[in-house]
């Protein structure tokens, strides 16, 4: 029992972790901002290599502990995550950060609707309204901040946050 409430602890702690992190992603992201956003994903990257390999080390584990990578999984994993973190640093350089941070966290909705096409799924009329409160809640939030505007000279940052989703 004592084992299993320790694991419990654990995986909380490690989840507060990864919440604290991803919300504090776009206030540390505009804290940098005269690094261009290649550069600044170079070093996040480097960070998490570095970190996870003393974690590895500190366990006695190597690097590479399996045989062979999986390749098109390992494409596919690596590259998402170069992606969005590529798109979102030039979405928060190119666009004013709160709209960029609500364009790119449109994907829980997307999924919302996206997922009525899967086999043997519909669209239902509480799916639409959770996705169009969801859409008024953002609209409420950018209008708080006294007016909504397209600026055309963000529209980069505002495609890249779209392709960071």
């Amino acid at each position: 029992m004592i084992a299993s409430q320790q694991r419990r602890y654990r995986a909380t702690l490690i989840g507060g972790v990864a919440i604290l992190l991803w919300s504090t992603l776009a206030i540390l992201t505009t804290m940098t901002e005269g690094i261009p956003p290649f550069q600044l994903l170079a070093l996040t990257f480097l960070v998490a290599f570095c970190v996870s390999t003393l974690l590895l080390l500190y366990r006695g584990e190597t690097i590479f502990r399996r045989g062979k990578p999986n390749l098109p999984v390992w494409i596919v994993s690596v590259g998402g995550l170069f992606g969005y973190h590529f798109f979102y640093f030039v979405a928060l350089r190119n666009a004013p950060a709160v709209e960029a941070n609500l364009i790119n966290y449109l994907w829980p909705l997307l999924i919302v609707l996206f997922s009525s096409l899967l086999p043997g799924e519909r669209l239902r009329w509480f799916h639409t309204t959770g996705a169009l409160m969801g859409l008024f809640g953002a609209f409420l939030l950018v209008a708080m901040k006294g007016s909504i505007s397209f600026q055309s000279a963000a529209l980069g940052g505002y495609l890249a946050a779209v392709a960071a989703d």
